[in-house]
């Protein structure tokens, strides 16, 4: 009912893919997803992509899918550092060091402004 009422509000879509998550079904997230990509500015398309991913990390019952969506930011946003150190952060959280370490040793090959905060290397 609210998204019917608010459908540009991203912060109704996002609650809605948090439903969805919280229930186990990750395919009424990604659907869910999608039907916001159509309906919200473009200034909110990472942010949405951003929450399912975080949302499908903390689940932890599908991180294949959550890599893959975090994959899909960095392909359309290479240079966006705050999606990085996200991504990095939920992998350090894993057990998995070694997915971590591949994640920091691309975004290492990266070419950066100099004005990048070295917030994430100590942790390598």
């Amino acid at each position: 009912r609210a998204r019917r009422k608010f459908t540009g509000d991203r912060d109704i879509w996002l609650a809605e893919i948090s439903w969805y998550l919280i229930r186990r079904d990750a395919e009424q997230a990604t659907e869910a997803l999608q039907r916001s990509l159509r309906v919200l500015n473009r200034r909110d398309h990472v942010t949405a992509v951003r929450h399912l991913g975080l949302q499908l990390y903390k689940t932890r019952k599908n991180l294949a899918r959550a890599r893959e969506v975090f994959e899909g930011l960095m392909e359309s946003a290479p240079k966006r550092s705050d999606l990085w150190f996200v991504w990095i952060d939920q992998e350090l959280a894993l057990p998995d060091v070694e997915a971590a370490r591949r994640l920091f040793e691309r975004m290492a090959t990266l070419k950066w402004k100099t004005r990048l905060p070295q917030q994430p290397f100590p942790q390598w």
